[in-house]
């Protein structure tokens, strides 16, 4: 079980930090939220290497691969925060699609989630994005454990004028 109402309020305290720091608010930083979601996303995507069907390399450690899920954790928990939409618990999806497919309806359901705000919309995007986690056998505690990892990471990068 992940404790997602911590997550927020750790989430909140550090967009409290940055919008103090940068003069920003919710509001004016709506979209730009978004597009670091749907970047991030895909900074994940390419570390699994998934997509890159010209490429032997493969998937990047799993360790990288978290930190890159937990920097979209980040901005999935910021958005929520931004439009007052929260996600209680992780909901099992349990979807058996190929990894591609499933990155494909994350990014979808972001978008969709973009011209429609509503709390459905934002629930079922979120759980979406669990559920890829899951493609990974990332563990819910593992993933919290990650996420506190790069809020201080993010913490000291504001002390330190990132």
């Amino acid at each position: 079980m992940i404790d997602l109402k911590t997550l927020y309020q750790k989430q909140k305290e550090l967009d409290a930090e940055i919008c103090v720091k940068h003069n920003v608010d919710y509001e004016n930083t709506r979209i730009s939220r978004l597009i670091a979601l749907l970047v991030e996303i895909g900074e994940f995507s390419n570390e699994t290497g998934a997509f890159k069907y010209w490429s032997k390399k493969g998937p990047s450690e799993k360790s990288v691969i978290l930190e890159e899920y937990v920097d979209a954790l980040h901005f999935y928990l910021s958005v929520g925060i931004g439009d007052n939409n929260y996600l209680n618990e992780v909901q099992e999806l349990n979807i058996n699609k190929p990894l591609n497919e499933k990155i494909l309806d994350v990014y979808t359901s972001i978008i969709e989630y973009s011209k429609d705000r509503t709390l459905e919309k934002y629930i079922f995007s979120f759980n979406l994005f669990f559920d890829l986690g899951k493609s990974f056998n990332f563990t819910l505690k593992e993933i919290e454990d990650a996420y506190y990892l790069k809020l201080k990471e993010n913490h000291s990068r504001q002390e330190n004028n990132y």
